[in-house]
């Protein structure tokens, strides 16, 4: 759904994808969980919420190992005719955030975070005993720095998938 400014998305009217894939143990713990995509000329927006009532939120620092939390994930790459690299925005219940641009498996190249976790506004929301979730944007100047020749445009074709995780929740 495009929008002029991030500031106006009504999330209300955002339509949802239900996330159907939980990771890594097949033990029954499946809350509900949905992700939301809307863009700008500026960004794409993330909106990403689980009813997992008692998230796990130990790591703070980006860049930590936020699967070993209670995780919610986003793989996508955005020119998918002309490549297999694509980025990973993994994120806690803190807003701590893994992310990475690459190859399938090995050798992806850490995102500096410093410099760009300030401009893709990074906002957990917690809800103890309902659930949590966290917003984001994904400035296509960062997705131009290492996808030459990206230029967001209406009726473009992304590919991607978006997880819950949780190596030490359940």
């Amino acid at each position: 759904r495009h929008v002029d400014h991030m500031e106006n998305i009504d999330w209300q009217c955002v339509p949802m994808a239900g996330l159907t894939n939980f990771l890594w143990l097949d033990n029954g713990f499946c809350p509900p969980t949905f992700a939301q995509l809307a863009w700008t000329n500026d960004a794409l927006a993330v909106r990403l919420f689980s009813h997992e009532a008692h998230p796990v939120r130990t790591l703070t620092h980006h860049q930590d190992m936020v699967c070993m939390d209670s995780c919610l994930e986003f793989f996508v790459n955005f020119m998918p005719v002309q490549t297999t690299q694509f980025f990973n925005f993994e994120v806690n219940p803190n807003g701590a955030m893994l992310s990475a641009f690459g190859p399938p498996r090995d050798g992806r190249t850490p995102l500096d975070l410093t410099h760009w976790a300030k401009e893709m506004r990074i906002t957990p929301v917690v809800q103890e005993g309902l659930g949590w979730g966290v917003t984001y944007q994904i400035p296509w100047r960062l997705v131009a720095e290492f996808e030459p020749g990206f230029v967001p445009e209406k009726d473009r074709v992304i590919v991607g998938n978006f997880f819950k995780c949780g190596e030490n929740a359940p």
